[in-house]
């Protein structure tokens, strides 16, 4: 657990000082939340709505500017000037200015003598009352204060994943992938990343944690890497090597208004062979002999991801030390491989041949 004293504005950068700021102004109730990212100075940094919703009179929304200043020292008025001159422009209700540090005795007085004359209301949030509201959010703290930082967060991740099945919550693989450098990762991280993310992905959005196109596309940004680390070639399942999803996170729930992109994810056991014969049949995950220990299924995750009409791409993450890794990118999916795929990740049959009747795959979008 993280105290006050631990935190240390000063190890940190101008941008992920502004990048902790964003994250503290959306896990706060504001809506509609933009960063003013690369030097666009227009009198705010980050710029928010927030919802009024009172019984007696129609809900409403009010514009929040906040300009967050990284510095050592005091932060004087001249450094104040031009984000209140922006501020008396667009006429905001509420303008925030967020410090590392502290305003300077000039800055404090001059603030107090104006707040009267203006049509918003001015707050500050000074450096030692940040750290305090930090201090209930230990997945930020981790990440940017913790020895080790965001490679040490990343280990304990994969950690806890492998010797207790703990799922990283969605802040843990939101953080680590804005935050790593994603070209030099291996394909073990990315392919964890990406199956724990559509693994979990109904419970994230059940409990509104994926809100934004943006945040969508976070994920989708592990994608082109796992294409250039996987293999054409056949699919991972086939009868001598069949995974059976124990749990299935998406498809089912899309499948009258499947539209565009769709996926299958679960905990996933690649099995000893089975035949043809038992695809599809509800107790095809019987047929396993644990008294031999090449007959246990190896476990881990799986995910099913339509890049686009024409690609499909398939990832397996193993639950062993070496977090073993399988990529398959295919390009020639049709309707009868796509129900043979709900086959062996133990789908029923009645549902695999209803998705064949609905053909999904148009047969003109095959490569040729």
């Amino acid at each position: 657990m993280f105290k006050t004293e631990e935190i240390d504005f000063s190890r940190i950068k101008d941008w992920e000082f502004e990048f902790i700021c964003f994250e503290l102004v959306q896990r706060n109730g504001f809506e509609k939340v933009t960063w003013r990212k690369k030097g666009a100075d227009s009198g705010r940094d980050i710029e928010a709505k927030l919802r009024i919703v009172n019984p007696l009179i129609e809900a409403f929304e009010e514009t929040w500017f906040f300009e967050c200043k990284h510095y050592s020292a005091g932060v004087p008025p001249s450094e104040l000037n031009s984000k209140i001159a922006w501020a008396d422009a667009e006429k905001p209700e509420h303008l925030v200015i967020i410090v590392s540090s502290h305003l300077t005795n000039a800055s404090r007085t001059w603030i107090n003598q104006i707040k009267p004359q203006k049509s918003y209301k001015i707050h500050v949030v000074e450096g030692e009352n940040l750290k305090k509201l930090l201090e209930k959010y230990p997945t930020l703290l981790l990440m940017y204060f913790a020895s080790g930082g965001i490679n040490q967060l990343l280990f304990d991740t994969k950690k806890n994943w492998l010797t207790y099945k703990f799922y990283p919550s969605y802040d843990q693989l939101r953080l680590i992938i804005v935050r790593s450098k994603l070209v030099e990762l291996p394909k073990e991280d990315l392919a964890f990343l990406f199956c724990t993310y559509f693994v979990n992905y109904q419970k994230y959005k059940a409990h509104n944690l994926i809100e934004k196109i943006e945040d969508e596309k976070i994920f989708k940004s592990l994608i082109p890497l796992l294409r250039k680390k996987g293999s054409y070639g056949q699919l991972l399942y086939d009868p001598h090597n069949a995974p059976l999803l124990n749990k299935v996170q998406g498809f089912v729930n899309d499948l009258d208004n499947l539209e565009g992109d769709f996926f299958i994810a679960g905990e996933a056991s690649f099995s000893k062979p089975i035949s043809i014969e038992d695809f599809g049949k509800e107790d095809n995950q019987t047929n396993v002999d644990v008294s031999k220990e090449s007959d246990l299924p190896k476990e881990g995750v799986y995910t099913f991801y339509k890049i686009s009409e024409r690609e499909y791409i398939e990832v397996v993450s193993f639950r062993n030390s070496s977090f073993e890794t399988e990529i398959r990118i295919i390009t020639d999916m049709t309707n009868w491989s796509l129900m043979f795929l709900l086959w062996t990740l133990g789908y029923k049959e009645e549902f695999a041949t209803e998705v064949f009747n609905k053909q999904f795959i148009e047969e003109n979008n095959q490569t040729e």
